[in-house]
């Protein structure tokens, strides 16, 4: 966070609605959904809609800087769901 920044904070919603920026995925390891990055998001704060630790979703994407872009597709990992 830098001082100055704006900060949007909403309601997550629900995984599924016909609204959402997600989709539901199955692979052989772990489910997981792909969260699509919009305007404002950090990764700290799609980590906490989805209760996902900044590390497992950064792992879960090969990435190697904690910047991510609007448009941007994440995999959030859901363990045990």
């Amino acid at each position: 966070l830098r001082v100055g920044q704006v900060l949007r904070l909403e309601a997550p919603s629900p995984v599924g609605a016909d609204d959402s920026p997600s989709e539901r995925h199955a692979d052989a390891e772990s489910e997981y959904i792909v969260h699509q990055v919009a305007p404002g998001d950090t990764l700290y704060s799609i980590a906490r809609e989805y209760n996902v630790g900044v590390n497992n979703i950064s792992k879960a994407n090969q990435m190697d800087s904690l910047e991510i872009s609007p448009g941007q597709e994440l995999k959030i990992p859901q363990y045990g769901k």
